[in-house]
């Protein structure tokens, strides 16, 4: 699958602050759309299937409070 190209450099890291000013200038039809992270190492889409926080003990990468979200195996 090739994606179309994205504005962003893949070699940086976005925040939840940028990714919701960008959902903010979708129209009410793409925000029905299911949530999909694209994979670019296996160039392939994955459905996102729910959201997490992180809780004290649940890893060593994410702070407590973290929210994360949950792809579809």
């Amino acid at each position: 699958m090739t994606c179309p190209t994205s504005t962003s450099n893949i070699n940086t890291v976005m925040t939840y602050k940028q990714l919701l000013e960008q959902l903010q200038q979708l129209s009410p039809e793409r925000l029905e759309d299911t949530v999909t992270v694209h994979d670019p190492y296996q160039d392939e889409m994955i459905a996102v299937v729910h959201t997490g926080t992180a809780e004290e003990d649940d890893c060593d990468v994410l702070d407590p409070g973290h929210f994360y979200l949950v792809l579809k195996a």
